[in-house]
């Protein structure tokens, strides 16, 4: 499975840009979106899902084209997006059985099959006739889950914040993108973390010097101690006597990247 993306752009009635000329291609295997809020990310997955049309540029997922084969490629999608929703009147899993329709099922003995598999793997089967709307917060995210995968299909796509992500988790990501509906750097987490290196330091600071550490550098950590802040910062080292480098993570490179590198790169 080949997803082609050239020079796609996106531009809003408002004039924000959202996307502007990204140029990807995207293998077999997970590929992660990385970036703040407004860096774009939903806009390209709405545009891969056929939800919405780009402004200019062109993508094609193997021999099919987007505009010209969207009733295809929509038989090959999973989706789940970011804010899930559902209609309110139907119980678990006429909903699940609507998703398994609409995702090329129709069959309706191999339909409950599906329905009853999906319910049963994301723990749901014993809430099956309750109210869709009444299930718990993540009950609804499972349901979400099983809606995406119900049809078997051969590309997924899920739309989920990374605030709150830790380290092990964000080494999933397999390719970055930056602010601005740009591609900032393509690659593995560990050609990222490289990138980083010689500029994460922790420097061990109090009142005065903490503020305009706070003012001048990305912090990426604060621990308070007896002295002040243990403060692992973004940066230039040399200026401070007592600071130590540190080993990168993915934390400390996204933080690089996003925030320092064309200052330092």
């Amino acid at each position: 499975m080949q997803i082609n993306i050239q020079e796609l752009s996106k531009i809003y009635p408002n004039g924000k840009k959202a996307l502007d000329n990204v140029n990807l291609e995207i293998g077999t295997g997970m590929f992660g979106l990385l970036g703040p809020n407004g860096a774009g990310k939903s806009s390209l997955m709405r545009i891969l899902v056929t939800l919405m049309k780009p402004s200019m540029g062109s993508v094609s997922i193997d021999s099919f084209d987007l505009e010209k084969n969207r009733k295809e490629i929509r038989s090959m999608l999973g989706y789940l997006p970011q804010d899930f929703r559902f209609f309110s009147k139907l119980k678990t899993w006429e909903f699940l059985d609507y998703a398994a329709s609409l995702s090329g099922i129709k069959n309706k003995s191999t339909r409950k099959d599906k329905v009853d598999e999906w319910l049963d793997k994301v723990g749901l089967f014993d809430v099956r006739e309750r109210d869709a709307n009444k299930l718990s917060g993540g009950m609804k995210r499972r349901l979400g889950i099983a809606q995406t995968l119900i049809g078997d299909p051969k590309i997924i796509v899920v739309d989920e914040p990374t605030t709150g992500l830790d380290p092990e988790e964000r080494i999933r990501f397999r390719n970055i993108l930056s602010d601005n509906g740009q591609v900032a750097f393509k690659g593995t987490p560990e050609a990222l973390i490289e990138k980083a290196r010689g500029h994460v330091w922790q420097v061990n600071t109090s009142g005065y010097e903490y503020d305009l550490i706070k003012d001048k550098y990305p912090v990426v950590s604060t621990i308070p101690t007896q002295e002040g802040w243990e403060v692992q910062l973004i940066g230039d080292g040399s200026k401070f006597t007592n600071a130590i480098e540190l080993e990168p993570n993915l934390e400390h490179a996204y933080v690089y990247f996003m925030e320092m590198s064309s200052a330092l790169i």
